[in-house]
């Protein structure tokens, strides 16, 4: 089964960030309501303490979950990052280990083909390093490092999201517009990424 990490902390911070909007929405009516004396003070505190509450447990919760799916992806990008010989295409490495020349569309389509495959990405990067006066480059998916990198700051953006919902930076995690590359790369059998 594939497993987008990315897409999971989007739910959470949107599930979270539904709980946190509708108490300040009731607060707002709260406080109208003090204003208005239609609501004794004590009343009023009582129930503005319960809504500081209801936020709080929301955003611990989440927080909760965004630091288990980034430790749930930290483990799936080891695995799939794990050196394993059954994950080398003999044919293709075969091929990088005679050719001498290749054109960069010839070796984006390597890129491509597997780009699903860290073994195999790694013996192209390294075919292209070794072959640098080729000028060899090619969208390819990012390394293992990089990946983590980038999801760990996401998830960090996650939790301020649901913490201080009102600025800028979460109207653009929620929009998806902080999504660095490699978050959405789905991991598990079948996986694509």
């Amino acid at each position: 089964m594939k497993i987008n990490y990315g897409r999971r902390v989007h739910e959470i911070v949107n599930a979270a960030l539904e709980v946190v909007n509708a108490a300040d929405a009731e607060r707002k009516q709260l406080d109208w309501r003090l204003n208005e004396g239609k609501i004794a003070e004590q009343d009023h505190l009582k129930a503005a303490a319960e809504l500081r509450q209801r936020k709080a447990a929301a955003v611990a919760d989440a927080n909760l979950a965004i630091e288990k799916i980034r430790r749930e992806h930290e483990a799936a990008v080891n695995a799939w990052d794990t050196l394993d010989g059954s994950k080398i295409d003999h044919d293709d490495a075969e091929l990088l280990r005679l050719c001498d020349t290749m054109t960069s569309e010839q070796f984006q389509q390597l890129c491509t083909k597997h780009k699903e495959n860290s073994v195999m990405l790694k013996l192209l990067a390294d075919y292209a390093d070794r072959h640098a006066d080729l000028g060899l480059t090619a969208d390819r998916p990012i390394d293992a490092k990089t990946r983590l990198t980038n999801f760990n700051t996401f998830c960090a953006t996650a939790s301020r999201a649901v913490k201080d919902p009102n600025t800028i930076a979460a109207a653009l995690f929620v929009d998806g517009r902080a999504d660095a590359v490699g978050v959405n790369y789905s991991y598990g059998a079948d996986s694509k990424s």
